[in-house]
């Protein structure tokens, strides 16, 4: 009876102690989104050209530093050995960042997707995250707003936007996948086709709309993309550690009610730089290191997974398939520090990466390489 007690009071302790714990990293948390949308406005003097020069040589892959080294998992070969084309001088070489602008639009407050358009140069198409309207964005790279149309379907919870061209036309794929409480048996991919101007202002209806499950369960996803050449769409769900990739087949998605996604592998941990405060990595890491956005570039050869402190950059050779080059060791392109970062899509010739955050007058980013032969300029004119 005494024993029984004791365990009971044990179990009490371990409990109260267990709770205190989440309430003091709960804590932490609040106090590191505050501190983080209060250092918002620095990012306008932090990616200015100026900077963009200063800091090129701290870009994983350059010999002369190893500041932004991973220091979870170290790059067992480089990546220039695995390719012997032009990628391979845009993989190892080193990054710049600047600010294209910042979304003028009051209508444009939590931007959760980016896609390039297929159909209209120097256009980005974007979307809000749960909470508002079920709208299409159309944006320059500087963030302004150029038009916006309705979608005639509800806005749940969209959280990724991926575009893609077929020899049926140019897709847009809006995710509405989010489920911070793992509680949606079902979730949803809609499938428009790319929109020209809209003149009679009438709502924008799918052509196709998939109920989609997952074969183990309700998960919170945040991040898809479109694989032409795979015929495949890919999703990653939002964890910390060993995000699990999901998968379905492209052409049954467009021609079936419901699918059942089924995983087909994980990424690894995104990993910290040296750089990164260390109380971000003890209080805030869970947080901070899941995926919330993906893309893949037109030619296949290359993906893109933001989180909210990184963009990281992987590489897919002629034998990989896509689910083996998300779980090789990616590499840090930009250490981007934007509030709550969502959104991230390559330009139509996937020489460079957008990423945008949410918030009011959010700031976009342009990610580009330094080498001679992809370096693009900042001219209005640039293919971003």
């Amino acid at each position: 009876m005494d024993d029984s007690k004791t365990i009971c009071t044990m179990d009490y302790r371990i409990g109260k102690l267990v709770n205190q714990l989440r309430r003091l990293r709960l804590a932490a948390y609040v106090v590191f989104i505050s501190y983080t949308f209060a250092t918002q406005v620095s990012c306008t003097s932090k990616y200015s050209a100026t900077y963009s020069t200063s800091v090129q040589e701290k870009w994983l892959g350059d010999s002369t530093s190893q500041s932004l080294m991973h220091e979870s998992t170290e790059l067992s070969k480089p990546l220039s050995e695995q390719s012997g084309s032009g990628v391979s001088q845009l993989l190892n070489s080193p990054f710049r960042t600047h600010l294209a602008g910042r979304i003028e639009s009051p209508q444009i407050t939590e931007l959760s997707g980016m896609a390039v358009s297929n159909s209209r140069q120097k256009l980005y198409w974007a979307i809000n995250d749960s909470g508002n309207e079920a709208r299409l964005f159309a944006i320059d790279r500087a963030g302004k707003l150029i038009e916006s149309h309705e979608v005639d379907v509800r806005n749940r919870d969209w959280e990724d936007l991926s575009s893609y061209t077929d020899a049926t036309g140019n897709w847009l794929m809006i995710a509405d996948t989010g489920d911070n409480l793992k509680r949606r048996d079902q979730v949803h991919l809609h499938f428009l086709r790319e929109p020209g101007l809209n003149v009679s202002g009438q709502p924008l209806k799918p052509q196709h709309t998939l109920t989609l499950s997952y074969d183990d369960g309700p998960q919170n996803v945040e991040s898809a993309s479109v694989s032409v050449a795979d015929r495949a769409i890919y999703l990653i769900a939002k964890a910390s550690k060993g995000a699990r990739l999901y998968s379905v087949p492209l052409d049954a998605a467009l021609s079936s009610e419901h699918l059942v996604a089924t995983q087909v592998g994980a990424i690894q941990p995104l990993g910290w730089t040296r750089d990164d405060p260390w109380w971000e990595r003890l209080l805030v890491a869970g947080i901070l290191q899941t995926p919330t956005a993906m893309d893949i570039s037109p030619d296949e050869t290359l993906a893109v997974v933001a989180n909210y402190r990184h963009v990281y950059l992987y590489y897919r050779n002629e034998t990989q398939s896509w689910p083996q080059a998300l779980a090789a060791a990616p590499r840090i392109i930009t250490s981007h520090r934007m509030a709550q970062s969502e959104s991230v899509a390559f330009s139509a010739d996937g020489r460079s990466v957008v990423v945008g955050s949410e918030g009011r007058h959010a700031p976009i980013l342009v990610v580009t390489g330094n080498s001679s032969e992809y370096s693009l300029s900042n001219r209005d004119d640039a293919p971003l």
